[in-house]
């Protein structure tokens, strides 16, 4: 048996790995807190998830931890909305390809593949939590935070 080298995939895999470099500087650039760690987290694996080729669907629970870590511990609307679109990105996809008793529900043949229609319904959902983690403003850093005295006008 021949195995053919998988050359095809490598600009996928370059555009992965450069969006994931961009996820990662812009990490480096807000402020260090926990939610902002468990946003870039979640946004990380969507990334991995939605850009690598050979990505199996119990890799979706990755994103599912942080993304209820952060549901929990941000006190935003946006935060919970993105804990349900992971949730349901994990469990549409297991419900397509296995079922309720592990065999396939619905044909994925259907008119379009099914798993071309749910990987555009994923890069839309990727956009959203990449434009909402991108919304986050960057950090001033400490060399430039100067701490000036207010002016006080001197009674003459």
């Amino acid at each position: 048996m021949i195995v053919w080298p998988q050359t095809y995939l490598l600009p996928f895999r370059l555009i992965f790995f450069a969006l994931f470099f961009l996820i990662v500087l812009r990490f480096l650039r807000v402020e260090r807190t926990f939610t902002n760690c468990l946003l870039f987290s979640v946004v990380g694996v969507l990334t991995y998830g939605v850009w690598n080729s050979a990505v199996h669907e119990n890799h979706w629970f990755v994103a599912l931890v942080p993304a209820f870590f952060l549901a929990i511990e941000a006190d935003d609307s946006c935060a919970r909305w993105l804990s349900v679109l992971v949730a349901v990105m994990l469990n549409r996809n297991l419900f397509v390809f296995y079922g309720i008793v592990g065999q396939e529900v619905i044909s994925r043949a259907v008119v379009f593949d099914l798993s071309l229609i749910l990987a555009l319904i994923y890069g839309a959902i990727w956009l959203l939590t990449l434009s909402y983690a991108w919304s986050i403003a960057p950090a001033v850093p400490a060399l430039l935070q100067r701490r000036v005295a207010p002016h006080s006008r001197a009674s003459a």
